[in-house]
């Protein structure tokens, strides 16, 4: 019993520390939206131009942290559900008190819709986790093969999106091509020829920023309340309806699947953790997935302007996102596992059990830095002065988690979180 208590602590400390590595990355990513319009976020060569470390800076930030902290939020969010469902099942009858489940994904839904409408994040995720974890509660009784199988069925069709939107476009290229070739030999240009160059340009069009929309949105988040209110209101709807369905279903699912394989196979327990395969899967995931996003970054940085290479690109985003959220999740493991990090790792075990207050708290520091009801320096910032203040809030939040944590059994938002969930004021203070 001890050692089965022992076991279950270490894999609880090591999740928290992976989903406060997670919580501070994905700010990293976040922050760069909030600063600047969605336009620009991520067009270097529009914005910088001779600012040449700035551009180094959100480069390696792109490589670095687009997409895999969020990755590996998906998969704690699986392997959390799984635990979840282990505490509410009855070890005698194996019957399970639902209830409470399907509640805390209702509070988790309402803390994204606060989060998207109130604290003015429109790019949220807990609302999407929430929907998305309804669906891991059947996945509980599929056998790990089947898991497997719709994973690989997800990466699938995330690959598959980028390649079907390539090979259109190949086609359209292909007839410009044609059209230009009958231009030369003297040959009229009919109305469905000037309707494929149209577009073609208009293609070529959407790879540049528009910058009557750069300038309304600027307008908009440094200017009166009530119209930044509506603008984020409706981006928000719109990340919760038609980008969520057509673009990050299949994203969140797939790693929220892998999450709930690692858990059957205790992955995050100490039976692999020393092991030298998990460092041997921390360096080829790292290495693989980091080859792969810088070749891709380039690839679309010196080609941005051409629609077929830069889609052509986007066909290996999550063919190397995969290996490098393995192997980031196998380094936090394989470091973390022993004492020898235990202040370090105590500091993001405390940001990671607080993860929910400090992810809506990274909202309101965003609000407030950059939109018109607070400081008002919206697209003011190059991408260097952006990554200090990624640092100075990193050491803010970590600080302020442990302070937090050493007085109080939950975040602030967590106890709030965990009190609906059981209809019950929870403890907080402790003695």
């Amino acid at each position: 019993m001890l050692n089965s208590q022992a076991a279950s602590s270490h894999r609880i400390r090591i999740i928290d520390i992976v989903r406060g590595v997670a919580v501070l990355g994905i700010f990293a990513i976040n922050i760069q939206e909030m600063a600047l319009p969605e336009e620009l976020a991520f067009y270097f060569q529009f914005i910088d131009k001779e600012q040449y470390f700035s551009n180094f800076v959100g480069t390696a930030l792109e490589i670095l942290f687009y997409g895999k902290m969020r990755g590996l939020f998906a998969i704690l969010f699986g392997v959390s559900s799984m635990l979840i469902i282990q505490t509410l099942t009855d070890p005698e009858t194996g019957s399970i008190d639902a209830r409470y489940y399907f509640r805390r994904l209702m509070w988790l839904a309402a803390f994204g819709l606060l989060n998207s409408y109130l604290f003015l994040w429109w790019g949220d995720i807990l609302f999407k986790y929430a929907l998305l974890g309804a669906l891991l509660f059947p996945l509980r009784l599929a056998s790990t093969r089947s898991l497997v199988v719709l994973a690989m069925a997800s990466l699938t069709v995330l690959t598959a999106q980028p390649y079907l939107r390539y090979s259109e476009i190949a086609a359209l290229k292909e007839k410009v091509g044609e059209v230009e070739r009958n231009a030369q030999q003297g040959q009229v240009i009919t109305p469905e020829a000037e309707e494929i160059k149209d577009k073609w340009q208009e293609r070529q069009g959407d790879l540049q920023p528009n910058y009557s929309l750069i300038d309304n949105e600027v307008r908009i988040k440094t200017g009166e309340h009530s119209a930044l209110f509506k603008y984020v209101a409706w981006k928000a709807f719109e990340e919760q309806t038609t980008i969520f369905y057509q673009e990050d279903f299949f994203d969140i699912f797939l790693y929220m699947v892998i999450g709930i394989i690692l858990f059957r196979f205790d992955f995050f327990g100490r039976r692999y953790a020393r092991q030298p395969l998990q460092l041997a899967i921390a360096l080829f995931g790292l290495s693989l997935g980091f080859l792969v996003h810088a070749w891709i970054n380039w690839g679309l940085l010196t080609n941005r302007l051409d629609p077929l290479k830069s889609e052509y690109y986007q066909i290996f985003f999550d063919v190397g996102r995969l290996p490098f959220v393995i192997g980031y999740l196998s380094l936090i493991i394989f470091l973390f596992h022993n004492e020898l990090l235990k202040f370090s790792g105590g500091c993001l075990a405390a940001v990671g059990r607080m993860a929910l207050s400090n992810y809506l708290l990274q909202s309101v520091i965003g609000v407030f830095l950059f939109y018109g009801i607070g400081l008002g320096q919206f697209n003011q910032l190059t991408r260097s002065e952006i990554a200090i203040i990624i640092v100075v809030v990193w050491t803010f939040q970590i600080t302020f988690s442990v302070m937090w944590m050493a007085a109080f059994y939950y975040g602030p938002f967590e106890w709030v979180w965990r009190s609906l969930t059981y209809s019950k004021i929870q403890p907080l203070r402790k003695a």
